[in-house]
Order: C-alpha cells, then structure tokens, then sequence
C-alpha cells in the first residue's frame, strides 16, 4: 500500500506524530511518500520516496493529513481531485475532519489491513464568470464565501436558486457552506449545524443588516447564482475554503452547485458526527 503523508510543521506535534505514523507504516510493510520539499527534514525516514506536490497524490493509493482542520481541509481536496481516500490525523484544536487523535497512532494498523470504512462527502463547485465569460472554477470541500474586503462597508449580493430570485442581502457576506463546512465560518455566522451524510447547500449571511435575513439550506441539486445588486458601489471578494480571494464586482457572477467528486475520509473508529461534536465542542 502506497500511503501520501502529509503533515503541517507549523503544529507542535506533527513532525513526531508523522515519525510515529511512517515507523508504524514501514513495520507494516506500506510504502510512504512525503512531498521533496520535506526531504532534508524527514531525512530519517530513509526508505520513504519524496515526490512534488503535483506528482504526490496521483502516486499513492490513499493520503494522511496531519494538522487542524485546515491542513485536513487543504489536503482533502487534493485528494478528491485525485479520487485519493483520505485519513486525518488530528494535533490541532479542534480538528473535526480528523478520524484519529495523535494518540492513537497504533490504530493506522486497520488502515493497512483494510478494515475501515468510506465516509463520502459533498464537494461544491463554483464557477466564476466576468462579463459572462468562465474565468476559474473552484472546488469547495467547506465553503464559497462572498465578503467585504479592506473597506468597512456593506456588500450587496443578489442570490437565486434554479432562476428564482432569493433575496438581496445587504450584509458582510455570504457563506456557502457544504455539510461538512457547517461547523466552519458558517457555524460561527449563526448557521444551522448539517450532519455532513446529508446533502444539502447552507447559505449563511455574515452580520446581514436586516430584521429577516436568516440562514437557507438547499437541496444539493440545487443550481446558485450569486451577483452583485445593480446598485453596487462597494466590491466584494470571492473564497473557496479560505484559500485566497479574488474581486467580485460589477459584472461578476458565479454558479454555485454540487460537485461531481466527493472527499472520501477514511473512518477506522466508529464514532459518528453528533460523537464528535460533543467531544471537541461541549464537553469541553
């Protein structure tokens, strides 16, 4: 078994979680490769291969993320476009995207011997246009989100569903959110929480400036159209799961709709979504 080990350095245990997980590996005959950036600082783990980030995820049979939730995230999508299952190990804070916890290294045994299980989840796509024209088409594992950039000024985004006016929000965005991505930027905009089996697209305004403006949740066959109000004066910017923005102003519109990928995440333990969020939110 080729496995893709991918951890985040920024996070205190990671480099000895990944040492403990490529040791387990070897012992159990897997094949493990790091990203060649990554060489000179696992140049312990002698046998493994090193490969650039483009050629990684096409060589491996499945990946392992070690970090947060926005390691997890980033390396998830590669993995989806790459149809690569996806195991995350978590030594960040709250790491809901993570099946295992740093101390439980012991269990990647079950990975190796085939005994876990495939939870699939729901990709968004969002395509963006100016003047009518496809300018970049993004894949979304947590969210496309519209915001106010530098200016502290309201954005004004017109949304419709299938042709159909929803509403004009004048708000400080809009998040849309995916189930997996209902307990990211959407949770802490007051979005509803979606057990991420479901499939369905939450639509959370950001501190809207309205007495009626409340969270929509979509069926997953549902096609979004996002654009600003003729009356715009302010731009807003465009971000899919935080990674960078782009200008979305006059003359920009973007399609928001269900991927035709999804992200696999590995699943050895049999804790479940609600097990989780009672873990890393309430009990503590």
């Amino acid at each position: 078994m080729k496995i893709a080990l991918i951890p985040n350095l920024t996070k205190k245990d990671s480099f000895p979680v990944a040492t403990a997980i490529y040791e387990k590996l070897c012992a159990l005959g897997a094949e493990c490769y790091f990203e060649d950036t990554y060489q000179s600082t696992f140049c312990c783990c002698g046998d493994s291969f090193y490969l650039p980030h483009s050629e990684i995820y096409k060589a491996c049979d499945a990946v392992i993320a070690i970090g947060g939730d926005g390691s997890i995230l980033h390396a998830a999508k590669h993995a989806a476009l790459n149809q690569k299952p996806i195991l995350g190990v978590s030594t960040g804070f709250l790491a809901f995207m993570a099946d295992l916890e740093k101390t439980e290294v012991d269990l990647i045994t079950s990975l190796v011997a085939g005994e876990y299980t495939l939870d699939k989840r729901m990709v968004l796509k969002a395509s963006l246009f100016c003047e009518n024209k496809l300018v970049h088409t993004y894949y979304c594992v947590n969210d496309a989100v519209f915001a106010r950039g530098q200016e502290l000024n309201l954005t004004n985004l017109v949304v419709e569903c299938d042709g159909n006016l929803v509403n004009e929000y004048r708000a400080d965005g809009l998040v849309f959110a995916t189930p997996t991505g209902s307990t990211a930027y959407s949770l802490s905009a007051g979005g509803a929480l979606a057990d991420p089996s479901a499939e369905c697209v939450l639509v959370t305004p950001i501190a809207s400036h309205s007495l009626t403006s409340r969270p929509l949740i979509f069926r997953a066959d549902s096609v979004l159209k996002v654009f600003p109000s003729p009356n715009v004066i302010y731009n807003a910017y465009f971000s899919c799961d935080g990674e960078g923005s782009v200008l979305f102003g006059k003359g920009s519109h973007a399609v928001i709709e269900k991927a035709d990928i999804t992200v696999d995440f590995i699943k050895i333990k049999q804790d479940t979504f609600w097990d989780t969020l009672y873990k890393k939110f309430f009990k503590n």
